[in-house]
């Protein structure tokens, strides 16, 4: 008899809960690595500390961003925990206060597969279950930067888009207060005590 199997070709960058549904179903998951995309992976990442600074630091060739997240139970238990206000919330700045909240220590913030890794690898440890909940303590800052399309970004940091995430400086996170924006303009260079003295 001749047999059948089912065989999913996906992106390098193919939807994480896509691949991980196809694999629940007995499908035999293969990513494609074409050169031009292994050279457009990124070489740098973003470390965001305990103390809300972040350093920018290689990225080892060694580091697996193919590891199969479960995206719906992430988001779950971050709303239920109160990280994110709706499930269709932009998770990252979620994690980063999770982490923070939770005194878990650094958090690779960039490239993006690295907190949800990293976070559902902590969500699924049943040595620690008691997670405390979002305390609306902290806001979560990522500049960007725009244009950065020469090769020579491209070669530092292995794409256009990590070049345009990281050459700012990567994240940081602020205490939230009445002040939080003149101190993130502030840090961003748009305020100063010169010509540029007030929001008004």
């Amino acid at each position: 008899d001749w047999g059948c199997k089912t065989i999913l070709l996906a992106h390098a960058n193919a939807s994480k809960q896509l691949v991980s549904l196809f694999a629940e179903l007995g499908a035999d998951v293969v990513f494609m690595r074409k050169e031009s995309m292994v050279a457009s992976y990124p070489k740098l990442k973003a470390i965001l500390h305990s103390n809300g600074e972040s350093t920018i630091e290689p990225l080892t060739p060694s580091t697996d961003l193919d590891i199969l997240v479960d995206e719906a139970y992430l988001a779950d238990q971050l709303f239920s925990l109160g990280y994110l206000g709706s499930q269709g919330g932009p998770v990252i700045p979620a994690i980063a206060k999770f982490f923070r909240n939770n005194d878990m220590g650094s958090l690779t913030v960039w490239p993006p597969m690295c907190p949800r890794i990293e976070a559902f690898a902590c969500l699924q440890n049943p040595t620690n279950n008691h997670w405390r909940p979002n305390n609306g303590e902290f806001v979560y800052i990522f500049p960007t930067t725009n244009g950065l399309t020469s090769q020579r970004y491209k070669k530092a940091y292995g794409s256009v888009r990590s070049a345009r995430m990281l050459h700012a400086g990567g994240p940081f996170l602020c205490e939230d207060s009445a002040s939080l924006a003149e101190s993130v303009l502030r840090r961003l260079g748009y305020l100063d005590d010169e010509l540029n003295r007030d929001l008004e």
